[in-house]
């Protein structure tokens, strides 16, 4: 029988403040009208999060990181819409190998 649990009422919910906020302290801190600890309490952000903002701390997204950018995914998608709409198959393989010759001749390295 597993498990049901149940989340502690005392434990805080993550990001309690507005965006909009968290970039206007930014912005203070990096124009230099404010340093962190005073801008995080006017603005109501918490004080480590500005901090790793400002400094860019943690500037990539968390795990493993996209070798194809947004547009050429776009592209390689639409390519494989022409290839349906002409009725040429493709199957998955088909797909890795496209994708892995893209790569190979743009010099993309693991």
């Amino acid at each position: 029988m597993g498990r049901t649990y149940k989340r502690k009422l005392e434990s805080k919910a993550n990001r309690q403040y507005n965006p909009a906020k968290l970039e206007r302290a930014i912005h203070a801190v990096k124009s230099n009208a404010m340093k962190c600890g005073p801008a995080a309490k006017h603005y109501g952000v918490p004080y480590t999060t500005l901090y790793n903002k400002v400094k860019g701390t943690y500037s990539l997204k968390p795990g493993g990181q996209p070798r194809l950018s947004q547009a050429t995914e776009e592209f390689l998608a639409g390519l494989v819409v022409d290839m349906a709409e002409w009725k040429i198959p493709m199957q998955p393989i088909d797909l890795r190998l496209l994708v892995q010759e893209y790569l190979n001749r743009q010099n993309v390295v693991d």
